[in-house]
């Protein structure tokens, strides 16, 4: 061991080109794999819960020939008692993702906080195991919540949470109760009768603040599928079972009709599996977060590939120090032990330089912009040891062929001046060199696309005007009393164009309401958005039939909604202006426009528009969209939060550019891209590396030759010609290798979008023309010193 530490010391020292080479290489790869292992752990881990195996939801197919997991009250209590095998039950109340803001008893005259409330029934904590820090997870009442221990802390410090009161000042601060939409009473001053601990950030259960749900809210109702019911079974082979037995149990009068199949699905499978209709849960891109485990391992292969070349390259310059030590005693075997030893040494090195690089992003929060997800070291000893590991693997493995090859000349050969690399050897290296090209063209053209998709997308028709566009969330409570007054203190601003509502945000892949209708005897579902008579104006919506809503609209005293749908909705009903759906009038069709991200279709969707007693109450339109000027928006901003702060001083006003949004429903995505395209430029980065090192070493071990070419007659070009050519046949090849590889990947992520950019054959040109214009410009750069030394020097060598 000291010997191989000496040895190691003396290699650093003397050859410092191939030894930075190796470490920056190295280094780089082994910070880019624990910063892509521990982004892919995070995306793999997701929903891991106590039991997870055993955790189902309950889901259905419709009529509407999509699967849905929102059931019917009714019909999600009659699936908790379905079976024996039903260790726990629990049903999560549909909401949508719209936090309110919070004030403690305490802080009354503080701004509040935004936190979301959900309505569940007793037994959903016991299936998703709270943990208990403070209080019991038992809801007895409906003025008693349950918090999570970040929200406690926040809130009260470190002191006991329990007994502590909160505000729901969405409803107002009077503490009175309010109504929701399907005849309950919920107080809107509630008592901490627990708290527990976080869930972590991947999981379907977020932290939010959890109450009873009203035990006679939509009791016998059928029909409204506002609920999400998961089970704990006591076998995962119980699952057949417990269906048949809930299609014994389930009533003909009930709507059995529109179930075409049910299912329960394990919540492991939810992440990355199907998406589905109505769902909310975070759902992740299977197919992106491999590319990315991927790209970690290439970047690893590639710096083991410049370490084995550096190594071999470095032979002729070490070979006669290796032999000398054979011709002294010293065994074969223990020289190959030394010289992997060497490469295991030279790789923990750098796996230690690399825990130091991760751990200055994570301390200047540079993991969170580069990954998207708060992680750290601490949370992620698993990928640092299993990074060890491999650190390892790559040490010996790397080291093997290189002692091999470095101890299998005859020491007289060596000695005596005459030694030259065999042609295995250069067809390895050769062969080698090529593994990283074919990797590089092929990450080149990933990432050229990427980039494509991604200007395709911001550049794409929305099908609406989102310029100079805000959104504003409003409480329920000036939703409901202070929206007209709110309107008219805003246009008084002369920046300020107009001001229109919706019922929830206009674009976003957040549950929706799909309404089921009947037209012209038959069943059709569409989504549903509630939005004020000038909304489709605001946003440069115009019917293309009938007309756009009227003020008239909104004023109705017979309270009548009226519909406008979009091109997709009336070629599937087959829609009729001034006909009737259900008996609200259709007085427009408007071209389609997206309402979701890119990855999905335009789907069948209306516009609804109600008259002020009717739904505005019981579901009130709390997103307002405000149209500026665009010379100075800040003006227009400031008068928003003026006016805000009038109407509740502790509101914390949140105010985005429409753009800001748009950008939310690509964050993962966009990141998970980011990264994608960055690594592989490492990656290339790296070949580059490789070649540049191979270069600077074939030309110091072939000047001799190159000076006797040059004593010949041959020319500067003639050589820059020579040591090109060879390796712009490499690339060519590589090229042809690299094609279909490139295709079959960027063809596999682009299924992910509903509207995706064409495959470009100059795409591949341009990575092409990319690798050989990097390559000859590095082996020009280095072999051109040599080309133009002094000949006499170098035979004097």
């Amino acid at each position: 061991m000291f010997f191989s530490l000496k040895s190691l010391c003396h290699i650093l020292r003397r050859y410092k080109t191939a030894s930075i080479l190796n470490l920056l290489g190295l280094s780089v790869a082994f910070t880019a794999f624990i910063l892509i292992a521990m982004h892919v752990r995070y995306e793999y881990t997701y929903n891991q819960f106590p039991h997870q195996d055993r955790i189902f939801r309950f889901e259905y197919f419709r009529d509407s020939l999509q699967w849905e997991p929102n059931f019917s009250r009714p019909a999600s209590e009659l699936m908790l008692t379905a079976s024996p095998h039903i260790e726990a039950g629990g049903l999560l109340r549909v909401s949508l993702p719209v936090p309110f803001y919070i004030t403690a008893d305490e802080q009354a005259e503080q701004q509040g906080i935004r936190a979301s409330v959900e309505r569940i029934t007793p037994g959903f904590t016991r299936v998703f195991s709270f943990e208990m820090l403070e209080g019991l997870d038992t809801l007895s009442t409906l003025d008693q919540v349950l918090i999570p221990q970040s929200l406690a802390r926040k809130l009260f410090g470190t002191q006991n949470a329990v007994g502590r009161s909160l505000q729901i000042s969405e409803f107002g601060s009077d503490g009175r109760w309010y109504d929701s939409p399907w005849g309950a009473r919920y107080p809107s001053r509630v008592t901490i009768g627990g708290v527990y601990r976080d869930f972590l950030s991947n999981s379907l259960i977020a932290n939010h603040i959890y109450g009873k749900q009203d035990e006679q809210e939509l009791k016998s109702n059928w029909s409204m599928g506002v609920f999400y019911c998961y089970l704990r079974l006591d076998s995962p082979k119980a699952v057949d079972e417990v269906l048949e037995n809930y299609l014994k149990r389930y009533p003909p009068q009930a709507g059995g009709d529109h179930l075409k199949a049910i299912r329960l699905r394990c919540v492991e499978e939810l992440y990355f599996g199907e998406y589905i209709s109505n769902d909310y849960i975070p759902h992740g891109n299977k197919t992106v977060t491999d590319i990315l485990l991927m790209i970690a391992l290439l970047v690893i292969l590639i710096a083991s590939i410049n370490f084995v070349n550096f190594s071999v390259a470095l032979t002729p310059l070490r070979i006669k120090g290796i032999n000398t030590q054979k011709v002294l005693g010293c065994s074969m075997g223990r020289l190959r032990q030394n010289l992997v030893m060497e490469s295991v040494s030279i790789t923990s090195i750098a796996f230690f330089i690399a825990l130091f690089c991760v751990w200055s992003l994570e301390e200047s929060h540079g993991l969170d912009v580069l990954l998207g997800d708060s992680l750290s070291i601490a949370s992620n000893l698993s990928v640092i040891g299993l990074t060890a590991l491999l650190v390892l693997v790559v040490g010996i493995s790397a080291g093997l062929y290189p002692a091999w090859h470095m101890t299998s000349f005859s020491p007289a050969l060596a000695l005596n001046g005459s030694f030259a690399i065999s042609g295995r050897a250069k067809w390895i290296r050769e062969g080698l060199i090529g593994i990283q090209y074919v990797i590089s063209l092929t990450l080149i053209v990933c990432a050229l696309f990427i980039y494509l998709q991604n200007r395709y997308i911001s550049h794409l028709n929305l099908g609406f005007d989102k310029e100079f566009l805000l959104q504003v969330r409003l409480s329920e409570e000036m939703a409901v009393r202070d929206d007209q007054r709110y309107k008219q203190r805003l246009l008084e601003h002369p920046d300020i164009i107009d001001v229109a509502f919706t019922q929830q945000k206009f674009v976003s892949d957040d549950i929706k309401p799909n309404l089921g209708v009947t037209y012209k005897g038959n069943h059709y579902y569409h989504y549903l958005v509630q939005v004020s008579y000038n909304f489709p104006e605001l946003i440069g919506v115009k019917a293309t039939q009938g007309r756009n809503f009227r003020q008239g609209d909104e004023q109705r005293t017979d309270q009548r909604s009226a519909w406008m749908f979009n091109e997709s909705a009336a070629e599937m009903m087959d829609l009729e202006v001034g006909s009737e759906i259900e008996g609200v009038p259709i007085v427009g069709i408007f071209p389609d426009l997206h309402f979701e991200s890119m990855y999905y279709p335009i789907k069948p969707m209306g516009f609804l528009v109600s008259p002020k007693g009717a739904w505005h109450i019981k579901f009130p339109l709390v997103f307002s969209y405000i149209k500026v000027r665009g010379e100075d928006p800040s003006r227009a901003i400031a008068h928003i939060r003026q006016i805000l702060h009038e109407i509740d001083p502790s509101y914390p006003a949140e105010i985005q550019f429409f753009d800001q949004t748009l950008d939310d429903l690509y964050r993962q995505s966009h990141n998970q891209s980011l990264m994608i395209t960055l690594f592989s430029l490492l990656a290339i980065l790296l070949s580059i590396v490789g070649v540049f090192g191979l270069v600077v070493f074939e030309a110091q071990g072939r000047a001799k030759e190159i000076a006797l070419r040059r004593v010949m007659g041959a020319t500067v070009i003639e050589i820059l010609r020579m040591f090109n050519t060879r390796f712009v046949r490499i690339v060519l090849l590589c090229f042809i290798l690299a094609v279909p590889i490139a295709w079959f990947g960027i063809t596999r992520w682009l299924q992910n979008f509903a509207y995706k950019t064409h495959l470009h054959a100059w795409v591949f040109l341009v990575a092409l023309i990319a690798v050989l214009l990097l390559t000859v410009l590095t082996v020009t750069f280095q072999s051109y010193q040599t080309a133009t030394a002094n000949p006499a020097r170098s035979l004097h060598k």
